[in-house]
């Protein structure tokens, strides 16, 4: 007698997987120098004349005409 199918079921192909890979993290430290202390303390730029029309010229504060 004849198989009503003729042909064979085929096997199902293993699954791929994709190995993730952990990203490496790098850790630095920056050095702190008494210079860097020195810049941030220092405001003296606040003070400016060009500083200060600057910020009046793009500063919100400036009235519309």
């Amino acid at each position: 007698m004849v198989p009503i199918w003729p042909f064979g079921k085929k096997q199902p192909e293993p699954v791929k997987t994709i190995k993730i890979r952990k990203p490496e993290v790098v850790e630095y430290e920056r050095p702190t120098s008494d210079g860097q202390e020195n810049l941030v303390s220092n405001r003296s730029h606040l003070k400016d004349k060009e500083f200060i029309d600057a910020m009046n010229f793009f500063g919100e504060d400036k009235k519309e005409e």
